[in-house]
Order: structure tokens, then sequence, then C-alpha cells
């Protein structure tokens, strides 16, 4: 049996390398690729993705023929698998339409960011919808995607965490009494929850708050927080490439 993995982003690449090698045990024939180098379209910020669409994807589906393809978003990597009939199973990490209310919320201030938003997500709906199967990570959001694609096939995927292939470096020292805080703020959904800083700063001005995470909106809560005049201590985490391209947090 031969199986296309695909990953979206460099973060994600570790647990597709895991999972592709664990099918390697059980005698598969694993394929693991970046998805956006076989497959583009529209919408895209680059206008040349708009003409590029699946050649490259075919010219991949036609040297490999793969049995099935595995990937871990809704891209238009996705929709070229499916359009070639070839079975196709999304794994899903997160609540996927929470994320796109907060992106409309946040993001669609304007036409163009609201098109793009809403283009994107037609290209997920019709992913979620005609895939042979969807795989979220855990029940609830298991129950989330029924919610929305009632008699899609679901099945639970779950991934752990393998500390034995860490790389490690030199400590971090902390001021101690300490709190540790890991949270990207790449959608305000979960990123305003940090907004609680500004009452906890207050009422423990004598603690040392470590938050690991960055993204998009993390000047955003750097302001509401400076502006209060309340000081939070942020402490940029060193990063490094494992074995698998992958950047972990240290």
């Amino acid at each position: 049996m031969k199986i296309i993995v695909a990953y979206g982003s460099l973060g994600k690449i570790f647990h597709m390398k895991e999972f592709s090698d664990e099918l390697e045990k059980l005698n598969v024939t694993v394929k693991l690729v970046h998805d956006s180098d076989y497959s583009r379209g529209f919408p895209s910020k680059r206008v040349l993705d708009w003409f590029e669409g699946d050649k490259k994807f075919k010219i991949l589906i036609s040297d490999f023929r793969p049995d099935a393809i595995f990937v871990d978003r809704q891209s238009h990597f996705a929709i070229h698998s499916i359009n070639s009939k070839i079975p196709t199973f999304v794994l899903l990490r997160g609540h996927y339409w929470q994320e796109y209310y907060w992106a409309m919320k946040t993001m669609g201030g304007n036409l163009k960011n609201r098109l793009l938003i809403w283009f994107r997500n037609r290209i997920t709906e019709k992913v979620f919808s005609e895939a042979t199967a969807i795989l979220p990570i855990c029940e609830y959001l298991e129950q989330v995607v029924k919610e929305h694609h009632p008699n899609q096939n679901t099945g639970i995927f779950f991934e752990g965490v393998n500390s034995e292939i860490w790389y490690h470096t030199k400590k971090i020292e902390l001021e101690h009494p300490a709190v540790g805080l890991v949270q990207d703020a790449n959608w305000w959904g979960k990123t305003k929850e940090l907004l609680i800083l500004e009452d906890v700063l207050k009422k423990m001005p004598n603690v040392k708050f470590y938050w690991a995470g960055d993204g998009l909106y993390r000047q955003k809560i750097n302001f509401v927080i400076n502006s209060h005049h309340l000081k939070i201590f942020f402490k940029k985490i060193n990063i490094t490439r494992s074995k698998y391209s992958q950047y972990v947090l240290l």
C-alpha cells in the first residue's frame, strides 16, 4: 500500500514525520510532502499561484500512484486530492468554525480581506464535505464536526508528545515566583484570554510571568498591558531545528 502524507506548515512536519515512520513500520510505502510545493490556486497572495493549479500535483500522483492521501489542512492540495478520486483523509487539530468566525471578526474589516477569508472558507467546507473522512484529534472536535457535517465519516486521531527526540539547550534562568504561559497569538478567539493578565498582574505584582508564544496579536496583548503601566516580562524563546526540520520551542 502507498500513501502520500502532506503537511501544511513546518511547525507540523514533526508530527507528520512520526506518523509516516509508524506507517512504514507496517510496511506501508509513504511519501511525505509539503502540500504547497505541489498544489496552489486561488485565493493566494501570489497571483502566479492562481495559474499553477494542480500541474505538479498530477505529476506527483502519476509518479507515485498512491492508494490514499492524508492531509493536515484544508488546502488546494486536499481539493485536488478529492477531485482525483483518491481516498482523502483530513486531520483536524482545532475548532475550524470558531477560527473562521474570529478571522471574519478581527481581520475582515475591509472587503478585500472578507472576500479572501470567504473564498478560503469555501475551499475548507468543500474539503470537509467531500473528503473520505475527517480525523479530529479529540472527542470534543469530533462532536463539533458532526454538528457541521453530520453525515461525514470521522475517527479520533490522537497525537502525543515524545520527549526523547527533543533537542536540549541552555536553560533559561527564571526569576521566582514565576508562572509560565504557553499560548500562540495567531487567532483572537484564543489570544484574547491573555487579557486577563491585566487584572492578574495588578493583584500579583511580585510574580514574574513568562509567555512562550508569538503571533499576529502579541503586540496587541502587550499594548493593553503596557497602557495600564503594568510590566510584563516577555522572554523570546530560542528556536532550533531538529533532524526533521521542525522548529522546536526550548
